[in-house]
């Protein structure tokens, strides 16, 4: 009975098969336009058409895993010029963003494997980082009411969120400053809040470009404004960071 036993539990790991990856159902990728200002994501009204529009593969690869630019090493050179559309069909309604993120950076990995042949590995290393956290003074962002509609738009010198956790401004920030930014405030809801700063000349661009009258030259800086306008602060810390490498890619054949 006992032999019995051991025997019918091996089967069961034999045969028990990790869950697959979640897919879109059809998926459409087409070369973009060098000569259009138009880029961004979204999630169509419905849930099912997922667009991402003159978006190179960087940026792809960045919403698939979750990392921003200092955290990516390794690729082709065109990972970062040559421009892509996207357009993908899940098989069923996914919840409306940021609620369907995860699942939907789990289908983008499965579309860039299949459509892009990319490999990537993981290692850690030790490296500055930035972590954010909360300001003596206290938290200055409004928690979203449920029914709000979440929306997020980053141009350059001004941050806005509606209904969007704090996370997100982690991720932006790190393309901002060239560092990682490690969500330590804590802070667990779904926020309201605008923040205004002056960029350092040499500051990455995010987003769209700013109004033509632009932020103020002699305005805060993104420290300044983090603390004065939200009440977080950020702290310049050593620790072990995630950084994925691009082993292979390939440009995938328009359709």
């Amino acid at each position: 009975m006992t032999k019995l036993g051991v025997v019918g539990f091996a089967a069961a790991v034999v045969f028990a098969q990790p869950a697959p990856r979640p897919a879109f159902e059809v998926a459409s990728v087409k070369p973009g336009d060098p000569n259009s200002s138009r880029f961004g994501y979204r999630l169509l009204p419905g849930g099912r058409v997922y667009v991402a529009t003159n978006v190179t593969l960087k940026d792809l690869i960045s919403n698939a895993y979750g990392v921003a630019d200092p955290r990516m090493s390794g690729g082709p050179g065109w990972l970062s010029t040559d421009r892509f559309t996207v357009e993908a069909k899940a098989a069923a309604p996914l919840p409306p963003w940021p609620d369907s993120n995860k699942q939907l950076s789990l289908m983008l990995q499965s579309l860039l494997e299949g459509r892009f042949k990319l490999l990537v590995h993981w290692k850690t290393r030790k490296a500055p980082v930035y972590e954010l956290v909360v300001a003596r003074e206290g938290p200055r962002v409004k928690t979203a009411n449920a029914d709000e509609r979440p929306a997020f738009e980053v141009t350059r010198g001004r941050i806005w969120s509606r209904a969007v956790p704090l996370e997100y401004l982690a991720g932006n920030l790190a393309y901002l400053l060239g560092r990682p930014v490690i969500d330590k405030t804590g802070l667990s809801a779904k926020y309201d809040y605008t923040v205004n700063y002056t960029p350092d000349p040499g500051q990455a661009t995010v987003g769209a470009p700013a109004p033509s009258d632009g932020p103020p030259p002699d305005g805060p800086s993104i420290f300044t404004a983090l603390r004065e306008q939200l009440g977080l602060r950020l702290e310049s810390t050593k620790g072990p960071v995630q950084v994925l490498v691009i082993d292979r890619a390939e440009k995938p054949e328009a359709n």
